[in-house]
């Protein structure tokens, strides 16, 4: 699984970086050997941090987004939306099969 993390309009600090990649690895862990990308977009919009997830997988193409005022809050969001479209992805080809 490639993670690729970028800022857009800011600078992404270290400690922020490392926040999301420990995120990202500890949700999709389960899914880790079927996913190859997973780009992290975060956008700074005036008083709103926004985090845009893209994932590519075996099981497909999938995206999310969340906005909120705090960066973590947003990438918590994020990821628990494009983990919930993964798992639908997942079971509705585990069940026809």
């Amino acid at each position: 699984m490639n993670i690729i993390i970028t800022g857009h309009h800011f600078d992404l600090t270290d400690q922020s970086k490392s926040f999301i990649t420990d995120k990202a690895q500890s949700r999709l862990h389960n899914f880790a050997t079927r996913l190859h990308n997973v780009t992290i977009v975060v956008t700074q919009e005036k008083l709103h941090m926004k985090a845009e997830c893209t994932v590519t997988s075996d099981f497909g193409e999938f995206f999310a987004s969340s906005s909120d005022e705090h960066l973590e809050t947003s990438v918590e969001h994020t990821l628990t939306k494009v983990l919930t479209e993964i798992k639908k992805k997942h079971d509705k080809i585990v069940t026809h099969k």
